[in-house]
């Protein structure tokens, strides 16, 4: 028989002792299963299963009850009669001290819970120990607005949420404001003054240092000078324009204005005629006409076609002075004398011009094939 069973017979009501094959339902006492308060109940985290040893004996004590259970319903078919139920025994004081203790840890689980719940930030490796290899293994984690934070240091303790690091913030004066802002004005706007004995090679507006401006400079003046000189060698359109640029607001230029070598450059077939208002008389300038007779020899032997100046031809280019002279603005004239090759038609063109002295006139005559 099995001994679980021998403790729980008991006497019937005469007193005599019924042999085991005799066991009804009624002399079994069945222990009322005690149910013990779980985590749940009391709002706390899921505990962990009963120990290995204690899942054993509650499978032990389920499979005597059921054998019992089944032996006494067959004999209670039998004879009919009804069931005795046997008082309940006390729990054991020890049982009632480790029920006080769970139900004590519990609470303080759940009282640990809620205020961890009001915490505004809730880290999940913050009670592993520093240096373990899954809170250096854990990812940077950040608040809400985006700040980084960092696991438990010993700033941070490990039951303290981390805060995201802050700079001091130093109050700045109106004073050092406008001080640090005239800095930055010095920066931009003026050169760097360099140490004594150094070479300065501070930048000035344009990126240039002054060496290479004075040689920008120098280089502009050479290409001025230059473009002067082609158009002071550049032929104007004629000879009118010429006079007429000499004059530079006055009412006819100066003789000392002409430039001869420019003359014969431009127009070989010119003569300088010298007049005189009160004996009106006429002559020709020999210094003028020399420098003329040379050119007109080059332009000969270009092949150019020259002019035959006959007695006839000297004459009238006079006359024609003698009037400018008189009149005080360039005449135009044309001509047709007798030459070597026939009958030529001449135009002239004189242009007025006063002299050095008072009384003394000259024109400038210029003549050309019409």
């Amino acid at each position: 028989m099995n001994p679980m069973n021998e403790e729980l017979l008991q006497s019937d009501a005469g007193g005599e002792s019924r042999p085991a094959g005799s066991l009804t339902s009624g002399m079994i006492r069945r222990r009322k299963p005690v149910r013990v308060a779980t985590p749940e109940d009391m709002g706390g985290p899921r505990t962990e299963a009963p120990a290995q040893g204690a899942q054993e004996l509650t499978a032990r004590v389920e499979a005597a009850f059921s054998e019992d259970s089944a032996g006494a319903a067959g004999q209670e078919a039998q004879s009919g009669s009804s069931p005795q139920s046997a008082p309940e025994a006390p729990a054991a004081p020890n049982q009632d001290e480790a029920l006080h203790a769970r139900q004590q840890e519990l609470r303080r689980l759940a009282a640990e819970r809620a205020e961890a719940q009001k915490r505004p930030l809730q880290v999940p490796g913050a009670s592993e120990a520093p240096g373990s290899d899954a809170a250096s293994s854990a990812p940077p984690r950040s608040h809400e607005n985006g700040t980084a934070v960092t696991g438990p240091t010993a700033e941070t303790p490990a039951g303290q949420p981390p805060q995201a690091f802050e700079a001091p913030q130093q109050p700045v004066s109106p004073d050092q404001a406008a001080h640090a802002a005239r800095n930055i004005d010095d920066l931009h706007q003026a050169p760097v003054s360099a140490p004594a004995g150094t070479k300065r090679k501070s930048l000035v507006q344009g990126g240039m240092t002054p060496l290479e401006r004075r040689r920008a400079a120098q280089e502009h003046q050479k290409k001025l000078a230059e473009a002067q000189e082609r158009a002071a060698h550049a032929k104007p359109r004629d000879v009118a324009s010429y006079w007429d640029e000499l004059r530079r607001g006055r009412q006819v230029p100066s003789v000392i204005d002409i430039d001869p070598s420019e003359v014969a450059q431009h127009w070989p077939n010119s003569l300088m005629i010298n007049c005189n208002d009160i004996s009106d008389h006429a002559t020709v300038e020999r210094s003028f006409a020399e420098v003329m007779r040379g050119a007109r020899e080059q332009a000969a032997a270009q092949g150019d076609v020259l002019i035959e100046y006959t007695p006839m031809v000297t004459e009238w280019i006079m006359t024609v002075g003698r009037e400018v002279a008189r009149a005080g603005r360039p005449i135009q004239d044309i001509e047709v004398f007798p030459t070597s090759v026939g009958n030529v038609s001449y135009r002239v063109i004189a242009l007025p011009l006063s002299g050095e002295r008072l009384g003394d006139v000259h024109a400038l005559c210029h003549i050309t094939h019409a």
